[in-house]
């Protein structure tokens, strides 16, 4: 790549994400709502002391993902304070703030370098599966490190610090740029196994 393409590509990568952003803020629901069977089959395999129940609401720049997690069985805030199994947690996030990295991945993928249509659909067909893996690495655990800050509330309430679990620093990680950081590997990691399989391409 020359000096010259450089501002080129940074102008079209800057188009490509805006565009992409559009679509995000005003298809919101209807993107997400594919995930929804995916995102709660995550967080049962990662949260099997509860029912979960994720759901759209609100539309377009306003719409969130709730998390409605069901206790089914006791669960001890300290050697005093424990929750009965019935007790229904709710958190929700912005849709948007989970769209992100997918943005940013498609982005990048749809802007980078190719030397033919060819190789641009198999890079897009290899972005699908690795959305998958980024939003599985996201969003199921960030919704989960927020009902983890309510257990944490719930735990301050009667006078007990709770051990703080490695999910809220995976939370933290995540609000703080490494979902970015995730969408950014798996685009790069799409780009390296399409160059790798198809060198001549």
């Amino acid at each position: 790549m020359s000096g010259t393409d450089l501002p080129r590509l940074v102008w079209r990568g800057l188009a490509t994400w805006l565009l992409l952003s559009l679509l995000g803020w005003f298809w919101a629901q209807p993107l997400l709502g594919w995930f929804i069977p995916y995102i709660e089959w995550i967080i049962g395999l990662a949260a099997n002391a509860y029912r979960a129940h994720v759901s759209l609401n609100g539309a377009g720049a306003e719409a969130n993902l709730e998390l409605q997690m069901v206790l089914q069985q006791p669960l001890a805030l300290s050697a005093q304070q424990t929750l009965k199994p019935g007790i229904k947690l709710t958190v929700v996030h912005h849709v948007l703030h989970d769209l992100a990295p997918l943005i940013v991945e498609f982005s990048l993928l749809l802007i980078w370098p190719v030397v033919s249509l060819r190789q641009r659909l198999l890079l897009l067909l290899a972005g699908i599966p690795a959305a998958f893996a980024v939003l599985g690495l996201t969003t199921p655990f960030v919704l989960l490190g927020l009902l983890e800050i309510q257990l944490q509330q719930i735990a301050l309430y009667y006078h007990f610090i709770r051990p703080e679990p490695w999910i809220l620093q995976w939370l933290y990680f995540c609000e703080m740029g490494g979902n970015w950081l995730l969408a950014i590997s798996a685009a790069l990691l799409c780009v390296r196994l399409i160059h790798v399989t198809r060198p001549s391409a």
